[in-house]
């Protein structure tokens, strides 16, 4: 007996689902496999549809500015002369 040792476990005992010659196996596979692919077209589907709203000028790209056109420029001014970035922040 190996006390100090872990027991060893045989990777292709169907009890640890590694064992891929079982039916049960072979068809959880394929199931994770098909949700896997009705994934990848929900993601495809939004983002043709982001393109497309985007495309159409229904939404824009990036963040929304926090500050108005009048901040902007005046922080626009103070960062063209010498100004410190602490000071236009």
């Amino acid at each position: 007996m190996n006390w100090g040792q872990p027991p060893r476990r045989n990777l292709n005992d169907p009890c640890l689902g590694t064992d891929k010659s079982s039916a049960i196996s072979q068809f959880l596979l394929h199931v994770l496999g098909c949700v896997a692919e009705l994934e990848r077209s929900f993601i495809s589907d939004r983002t043709t549809a982001g393109y497309e709203a985007y495309r159409a000028g229904v939404i824009g790209v990036g963040r929304k500015h926090s500050k108005s056109g009048k901040d902007l420029g005046v922080a626009r001014h103070s960062a063209s002369s010498a100004a410190t970035s602490a000071a236009v922040a």
